[in-house]
C-alpha cells in the first residue's frame, strides 16, 4: 500500500501499539492532506498541525532525510539495519531544548540499542580513570601550541569605513560561489 491509504494503515497500526495522541505534526505532504487522512485523524479524535517546510528542527524531514542518505549505498540500496540502529540511536538521543529524548517522552525510559550503558554494564580500565588529569593536560598543551602557531600569521585589522570596497563571498550554499564581487560598504 502507498499514498494515504499506505499512511492510514501505517498510522492506526502505530495508535494500536502506542496509544491515539491528541496531536499529529506533518509537512503537509499530499498523503497527510488527503480527505481520507482528514477524515481518519478527524474520527479518532487527532488534531493535525502543519509545520513549515523551510523549519526541519519542528518535523524532523531533514533528520530523517540525513539517516536515510548516510545509509543509502552507492546503487540506491537502503542498508535496512544499519538504518535501524540509526533510529534506535535517534530515538535515545535527548532533544537539545527539552533534554529529553522520543524514547523517554514515549516510554518514561531509554529503550536498549548498540551504545554500551555506561551505567551498568561498562566499565572503563582503571589505567583510563587514573591517566585522566595527564590527558586532560596533553590536549591543554595541544591547543595552546594550535593557537600559538595560527596567531604567527595574523594581523588586526583596520575597521571599515562607509564607501571602502569589499570582497562578498554569497553565503547560500545552493548558488555557485561568486568570489570577487567587489561591494561597497554602506
Amino acid at each position: 500500500m502507498s499514498g494515504a491509504t499506505g499512511l492510514i494503515a501505517a498510522l492506526k497500526r502505530t495508535f494500536n501499539t502506542f496509544g491515539v495522541p491528541e496531536e499529529l505534526a506533518s509537512d503537509g505532504g499530499p498523503e497527510f492532506t488527503s480527505e481520507a487522512t482528514r477524515k481518519t485523524l478527524q474520527d479518532w479524535g487527532i488534531h493535525h498541525r502543519l509545520s513549515s517546510v523551510a523549519f526541519a528542527r519542528s518535523n524532523g524531514v531533514k533528520t530523517m532525510k540525513r539517516l536515510l542518505m548516510d545509509n543509502t549505498g552507492p546503487n540506491g540500496d537502503l542498508n535496512t539495519d544499519s538504518f535501524h540502529r540509526a533510529i534506535l540511536q535517534y530515538r535515545n538521543t535527548p532533544d537539545t531544548d527539552t533534554k529529553v529524548s522520543p524514547a523517554m517522552c514515549v516510554f518514561g525510559r531509554h529503550i536498549r540499542d548498540f551504545i554500551p550503558d555506561l551505567q551498568s554494564k561498562y566499565s572503563p580500565h582503571q589505567r583510563w580513570s587514573s591517566t585522566f588529569p595527564a590527558r586532560e593536560d596533553a590536549l591543554r598543551t595541544r591547543h595552546k601550541k594550535a593557537e600559538q602557531r595560527l596567531r604567527e600569521h595574523t594581523r588586526n585589522l583596520h575597521p571599515l569605513k562607509v564607501g571602502n570596497s569589499v570582497r562578498v563571498q554569497k553565503p547560500d550554499r545552493t548558488l555557485p560561489p561568486q568570489m570577487g564581487q567587489n561591494r561597497h560598504c554602506g
